[in-house]
C-alpha cells in the first residue's frame, strides 16, 4: 500500500529526496515529497491520521542511540560541588511562569503568542455557542465543529511549538551537563475532582469549577511536553535529565533550608521567616531543585532500577 522511491538527480545520481507514494500503481492514493535529514530503513508500516480536516502521516524508525546515562552520571559524580553548581540547572514549572531556571531565565510565551491563544480561545467559546444553536447532523453544526476543531489544533500546536523552543534552549546551553526536574504526576494533578454526595440525593460542592480553571492552566503550559521533549533532546546532546522530589520545594529557603508555609508570600515573592532571605519565588524553588538534582547524582539516582521479577 506504500512504497519510497528516491529522487535522483540525472547526470550526478545525486539523491535530493523521496518520494512517498500510498496506494497501489493502479489505485494510487497520492504522493508525497520529503526530505530525509539521517538515514533510515523502510518502515513495516506507516499511520495516516486526520486532525481538523487536516491529514497527517508518520511512520517509526529506530535509530542507533549510544547514550549513556550511568557514564555521564559517574562523571559528573567526580565533580566537586562547585563545579556541579555550574554544571547542573534546576527547573521549576508554574503557572504563571512555564519555566524558570536556576541561573534566573524565565521561559515562557511571547506575548504574540499569548494573544494568539486568547483569540483561538475566544474563537472556541463563541462557536461552541452557535453548535449549541444549531441542528445536529446539518451544514451548519458541521462547520461549527470544523471551526472548533481548527481552534483547538492551532492552541495545541502553539503550545507544542513553545515546548520545542523552550526545551532546545535549556539542552543547547553549553554550561549545563545536567537538568533537574520536579517529578510531577501532571495527569493526577489535573484530575476532576470527586463527586460529595450529600446523603440528601445531591451534592455538595467540591471546587470543580475552580479546580478546572487550574487544569486548564497547567495543561496550557505544557509542564509534561516541555519535560519530554528536554529529555529526548539531552540524550541525544549527551546530556543527563533527573527527576527529583517536588516536595515543599516552594516553602524551602535556598539559603538557610527553612521550609515553612509563611515563606511564600505570593505567587512571586518569597520571604524566609528564619532568615530574611528574599527572591523570586519561581527562582528560589529552582535552586531548591538544583540542588537536590546534585544530591541525586551524589546518591548515584541515575543508576537504571532493576526489575522486579515476578513471582513464580
Amino acid at each position: 500500500m506504500f512504497r519510497f522511491e528516491p529522487v535522483i538527480v540525472s547526470g550526478t545520481g545525486a539523491v535530493t529526496g523521496y518520494d512517498l507514494h500510498l496506494g497501489t500503481k493502479r489505485h494510487l492514493i497520492g504522493r508525497i515529497q520529503f526530505k530525509a535529514h539521517r538515514a533510515f530503513e523502510v518502515p513495516a508500516s506507516i499511520t495516516l491520521s486526520v486532525e481538523a480536516g487536516r491529514w497527517f502521516l508518520s511512520f517509526c524508525n529506530e535509530n542507533e542511540n549510544t547514550y549513556d546515562s550511568v557514564a555521564i552520571g559517574d562523571r559528573l559524580a567526580a565533580l566537586p560541588d562547585e563545579e556541579l553548581i555550574k554544571r547542573v540547572k534546576g527547573i521549576d514549572r508554574g503557572v504563571a511562569v512555564p519555566v524558570y531556571t536556576s541561573d534566573g531565565e524565565a521561559l515562557g510565551f511571547t506575548d504574540a503568542e499569548q494573544k494568539r491563544l486568547a483569540k483561538r480561545e475566544r474563537q472556541i467559546k463563541r462557536w461552541q455557542k452557535k453548535l449549541d444553536r444549531r441542528e445536529e447532523g446539518s451544514r451548519g453544526y458541521r462547520k461549527a465543529r470544523h471551526r472548533i476543531a481548527r481552534a483547538h489544533q492551532y492552541r495545541r500546536n502553539v503550545r507544542e511549538d513553545r515546548a520545542h523552543k523552550i526545551s532546545r534552549i535549556l539542552v543547547d546551553d553549553p554550561r549545563t551537563e545536567a537538568i533537574a526536574f520536579e517529578n510531577l504526576d501532571v495527569r493526577s494533578m489535573t484530575g476532576r475532582p470527586k463527586p460529595k454526595p450529600d446523603g440528601k440525593g445531591g451534592f455538595e460542592r467540591n471546587g470543580a469549577r475552580a479546580k478546572s480553571g487550574l487544569n486548564c492552566a497547567i495543561l496550557d503550559r505544557s509542564w509534561g511536553q516541555i519535560r519530554i521533549f528536554t529529555k529526548y533532546k539531552a540524550s541525544r546532546a549527551g546530556k543527563l535529565v533527573l527527576p527529583v522530589s517536588a516536595h515543599h520545594t516552594s516553602q524551602e529557603c535556598a539559603e538557610c533550608h527553612h521550609t515553612h508555609p509563611d515563606n511564600r508570600l505570593s505567587q512571586d515573592r518569597f520571604v524566609c521567616q528564619r532568615c530574611g532571605h528574599t527572591a523570586n519565588a519561581d527562582h528560589n524553588a529552582s535552586i531548591n531543585i538544583r540542588r537536590r538534582g546534585i544530591e541525586a547524582i551524589r546518591e548515584g539516582e541515575y543508576h537504571p532500577k532493576a526489575r522486579k521479577k515476578p513471582c513464580a
